[in-house]
């Protein structure tokens, strides 16, 4: 087995040179006082006391920079692969910003950076302008369909099983945790999904049917009330002095003249743009990961930083 010298001389970080029978080891930066020493015909032991320092030297220094390199692979490069988020259609699956970026060599990765393999932080300064972008877009749809989604509810014959005392006003201002602010988010979440198929299948318009939507209610009898569940979600039950067959009715059409506002308004066109940029995201994601993985397989972190010095 090579030991740690002759790996040195192999790859070239140390020369060697034989002057007389005696075999020379220095630095290559060093190779204009070894000319200079053959030129005056120096003694071995003076060759070697210049020169024996060379491979211990550079022995050490390779020896903290496999160290540090193993440090800034596990503490930070391995982390920062593990914790990249996802993007699936209008959805980030993660979190950010990344934990790593607390770690104290975070920064001093970048003193390791170079043009030729890529450079990791450009990427993730590229990505936080997508995710900016991203997330603004995410709000603003967020809050414009839950509150069209409250608009509606607010027009329906319903009550919620809230305290006698809490105004229908304070619930959708505050966002209780309450069988109301769930019901918003359920069909939040069902009108996300139609969104999200009309927009991957070039969604018509003009062709729009309910039938072809999977449109389906139920109303349930509860004694003196009857609840009603718009595909599968409860959306409350009835108010007094309204039968079964009206209640029904009326929900159905509230919900349908819902659906056609939707699908009359930009809703479809902002969720192709909200998955647009999705897909940028994960496609800055994947840049990252390439290029942070160029790293992992390097066994010394190219640079030069105050964590490797050897005097």
């Amino acid at each position: 087995m090579p030991n740690t010298r002759d790996k040195l001389i192999t790859t070239g970080l140390i020369n060697k040179e034989f002057f007389g029978n005696n075999l020379i080891l220095y630095l290559p930066e060093d190779e204009a006082k070894l000319k200079d020493f053959k030129l005056t015909h120096f003694k071995r032991k003076d060759l070697e006391k210049i020169f024996e320092d060379a491979p211990k030297k550079q022995e050490a220094k390779h020896f903290c920079t496999e160290k540090h390199s193993d440090d800034i692979k596990n503490k930070v490069i391995k982390p920062w692969l593990e914790q990249l988020p996802s993007f699936k259609e209008d959805n980030m699956i993660g979190r950010f910003p990344l934990p790593v970026q607390d770690d104290v060599l975070f920064n001093d990765f970048k003193k390791h950076v170079v043009k030729e393999i890529g450079n990791p932080y450009n990427d993730l300064k590229k990505f936080i302008s997508t995710y900016d972008k991203f997330m603004d877009v995410k709000r603003k749809f967020s809050f414009s369909l839950k509150n069209l989604i409250r608009k509606t509810l607010n027009k329906a014959p319903i009550k919620f099983n809230e305290p006698e005392d809490t105004p229908r006003q304070v619930i959708e201002t505050e966002c209780l945790e309450s069988e109301y602010s769930t019901c918003i988010d359920e069909i939040y979440n069902y009108l996300r999904g139609l969104l999200i198929k009309w927009g991957k299948y070039n969604f018509d318009k003009d062709s729009f049917d309910f039938r072809l939507s999977g449109f389906h209610s139920e109303v349930e009898d509860k004694g003196n009330f009857a609840a009603y569940r718009f595909q599968g979600i409860y959306c409350g039950y009835s108010i007094r002095g309204i039968s079964r067959d009206n209640f029904k009715n009326s929900m159905n059409s509230i919900f349908k003249e819902l659906l056609r506002e939707i699908k009359d308004s930009d809703y479809v066109d902002r969720m192709k743009d909200l998955m647009r940029l999705g897909r940028q995201c994960e496609d800055d994601i994947n840049a990252m990961r390439k290029t942070l993985q160029a790293y992992i397989d390097i066994t010394y972190l190219p640079g030069e930083c105050p964590f490797v010095k050897v005097q």
